[in-house]
């Protein structure tokens, strides 16, 4: 090959090449152009796209917050049950108790005392077999409220039950001396028995700010409804027992000369009947904040046996005092008293840890109308116009606060639900 045509060829070549790295070189350019075109969307579309990420999101998270908020018919029967089965059964046992104790005052506390402490007593003890031969171990660490599975004692759970005990000597206290002041003075008892009521009104506002539990507009009305109960039903067992209730009040049957004065006997009276329904408020709050490390069930009957072991020691002192005859009768009846009132205390706690504080208060109220039956239908007292209000207004109370409530929440839930279909079609 000659030197011109090796030139030639050299050119041709370098020439090729140069066209080679020219096309690629266009390729490469035009591939770094669509990757910059790409990379450079408008912000605008990529936040439209996150936007409607985000919003069907919280389309499906509304959807779903709706679902979760449905209200459970068997969940309201249940802590409902709860509070009318503890209404029914104080109801009872506080009958048993007023028909034959009331009026020792302070001294009568003494005879239900000892019959409940054994009773509840035998089923601790009875709990404690059961889990001898369940675990071996007289006390499982694993659901005690005693001791920490690693052994070390649960002193915390002291504060529960030394505060539920302690509310309820207290509240027997208050009310006992509140009605022998009221008695005093010429008060109404009823009244007395009226400041009981404005528990759950305590209530909405305790566990509102404790626990931000709210209650509905549909339950204070039935709450408002339920004290209307409380005060017919108060102010007409108060007069039970009186044929002429002027005769029993006047200044004769009280000597003036030492002790308070007819006007600040009342006086007394209204102060203690403003702090009982704080003592019943304090306890459910005690229940409810401990429910997690101590069960209102056992928290309750660890509280009955001290509570009735408290006046079991005030038995002793009367029955050395020989103020009373303290005789197996007064034992059996007594014991009756106690164990009823127990275990609707027992319903109660378990009603408020479970349900909404205020509205189940307001139930347990409704001791008050089987108090009124048992009197009318044992002792054959007349049924007085006071008596068929108080009924009419418990029943619609306990409609309201149940059934009403319900029908009420689920039409409202069911509102929500479309609305969150239509957010989701839209």
């Amino acid at each position: 090959m000659s030197n011109k045509q090796t030139e030639q060829f050299s050119i041709n070549t370098d020439s090729k090449e140069q066209c080679i790295s020219e096309e690629v070189g266009l390729v490469n350019t035009e591939t770094t152009l669509n990757e910059a075109l790409i990379s450079e969307l408008p912000a605008q579309e990529k936040s439209q796209k996150e936007g409607v990420k985000d919003a069907d999101a919280e389309k499906g998270a509304t959807k779903e917050k709706v679902e979760t908020k449905k209200p459970s018919w068997r969940h309201t029967c249940y802590w409902v049950s709860l509070a009318l089965l503890a209404g029914f059964s104080m109801g009872t046992g506080s009958f048993v108790y007023a028909s034959n104790y009331s009026g020792l005052g302070i001294v009568g506390n003494g005879t239900y005392a000892p019959g409940g402490f054994l009773f509840f007593t035998i089923i601790k003890i009875g709990m404690l077999i059961r889990s001898r031969i369940k675990t071996g171990a007289w006390i499982n660490p694993a659901n005690s409220t005693v001791v920490y599975e690693d052994g070390k004692i649960r002193w915390k759970n002291l504060i529960p039950l030394i505060g539920n005990t302690a509310t309820s000597v207290a509240y027997a206290i208050i009310m006992t001396y509140a009605w022998t002041y009221a008695k005093r003075g010429g008060l109404n008892q009823g009244t007395i028995s009226t400041f009981l009521s404005f528990a759950s009104v305590i209530n909405i506002g305790l566990f509102y700010c404790l626990f931000k539990e709210k209650v509905t507009v549909v339950q204070v009305i039935g709450i408002v409804i339920m004290i209307l109960c409380i005060v017919c039903l108060s102010f007409e067992t108060s007069q039970k027992g009186d044929e002429d209730p002027s005769e029993t009040i006047g200044d004769e049957e009280y000597d003036y000369s030492e002790g308070p004065s007819k006007l600040m006997s009342c006086v007394y009276a209204l102060i203690l009947a403003s702090f009982a329904p704080w003592t019943m408020s304090i306890k459910q709050v005690i229940i409810r904040w401990y429910m997690k490390d101590y069960p209102p069930l056992l928290l309750s009957l660890d509280s009955m046996v001290l509570e009735n072991g408290v006046f079991c020691i005030a038995t002793i002192l009367l029955v050395k005092g020989e103020e009373f005859d303290y005789t197996w009768q007064v034992f059996g009846i007594g014991a009756a008293a106690g164990i009823m009132i127990g275990l609707g205390r027992i319903l109660m706690a378990i009603a408020v840890a479970v349900g909404i504080a205020a509205p189940a208060q307001a139930l347990m109220s409704t001791h008050a109308l089987y108090q009124t039956m048992w009197s009318t239908v044992l002792d054959g007292q007349s049924f007085t116009t006071l008596q068929a209000l108080g009924i009419m207004f418990g029943f619609l109370g306990v409609f309201t606060i149940s059934a009403v409530n319900y029908l009420v929440e689920y039409a409202i839930h069911n509102k929500n639900v479309k609305a969150a279909d239509k957010q989701e079609i839209v």
